[in-house]
């Protein structure tokens, strides 16, 4: 399990850009069924992101990116 504190999960620049992608608007389609939240990302292109929660905490994150798919918490999942 993740820790609770999600924001720890990531590099500061990591979490200052994926907050800069948040405040312009390139979360796109973020929705929550039951413990998954799911948005697309508009980056250099669209990225898919899922957050999964276990108790309304963070409990692991997917994201189709290169950066995550060599297992690192990216911008994209810090932005949703």
């Amino acid at each position: 399990m993740l820790k609770k504190n999600w924001k720890n999960l990531f590099r500061k620049t990591i979490l200052d850009r994926g907050y800069g992608y948040y405040l312009e608007g390139a979360v796109e389609d973020i929705s929550r069924e039951n413990d998954v939240i799911s948005a697309t990302v508009s980056g250099t292109e669209l990225y898919e992101v899922e957050i999964f929660l276990d108790h309304d905490e963070v409990y692991d994150m997917d994201c189709d990116c290169p950066y995550a798919e060599d297992g690192n918490y990216c911008k994209h999942m810090a932005a949703v």
